[in-house]
């Protein structure tokens, strides 16, 4: 893996003698080897890219920037950063599309641009939170524990499940055929031609109205119903 540091001064014109420890930022460039599961943990602000490029950048102070772990091996990109109170470190991840992305521990990940590829699996846990725009022609979503997905684009086939309170907003994200379950006061919403719902235990799911269900399961203060 190649390493390049680069000093950002905060302040113009201040010379890196005279600038104090917390006036000077890093900016650090990984050279990455290629992926296709991605392993966001803890506290990670990541910026995703899709393109044929294959880099990992991060600004941070120093202090911050040495609690970074970065492993990739086995087909598979960890990015991890732990023991921060109350900050993010701000990452930008340039490669081409991948197949697994996991979010967890309070990390967050989000595509602006179009992620296109044939199947993506994604878990968002412990109050972690995805935001992705793309094109699937299977998508499977998993959201626990207080977490949140929000997706826009369009997919063949969708897989939702969300559990104890966690959050799914598939609002603006067309699918032709979803299976949807939630439990434990977590919230699906989704939009589907065709759909299979099941929501337990205080949990709700909010379909389109036009929207074919084939099959309607509710127990335990579940909800079903359309917006």
């Amino acid at each position: 893996m190649v390493v390049t540091i680069q000093v950002i001064l905060k302040n113009a014109g201040v010379s890196a003698t005279s600038v104090p420890d917390e006036s000077i930022g890093l900016e650090k460039t990984y050279n990455i080897q290629p992926f296709s599961s991605l392993v966001v943990i803890g506290a990670i602000d990541l910026e995703y890219i899709p393109g044929d490029s294959l880099k990992f950048s991060v600004v941070g102070g120093q202090q911050n920037i040495e609690k970074l772990k970065i492993n990739s091996s086995d087909d598979r990109l960890t990015i991890e950063c732990t023991n921060i109170h109350g900050n993010f470190i701000k990452c930008v991840l340039n490669s081409p599309v991948f197949t697994s992305l996991e979010v967890t521990a309070g990390a967050r990940f989000r595509s602006d641009s179009l992620f296109s590829v044939n199947e993506l699996n994604i878990s968002s846990e412990a109050g972690s939170s995805v935001l992705i725009n793309g094109m699937f022609n299977d998508i499977k979503v998993e959201s626990n524990a207080g977490s949140s997905v929000l997706l826009t684009g369009k997919a063949v086939s969708a897989i939702f499940e969300a559990n104890a309170g966690a959050r799914i907003n598939a609002k603006e994200f067309i699918v032709e055929n979803a299976t949807v379950e939630a439990n434990a006061g977590a919230l699906v919403v989704v939009n589907s031609a065709k759909i299979t719902a099941k929501a337990n235990a205080g949990a709700t799911i909010r379909y389109n109205s036009i929207a074919v269900l084939s099959s309607v399961n509710t127990s335990s203060g579940g909800s079903i119903s359309a917006y």
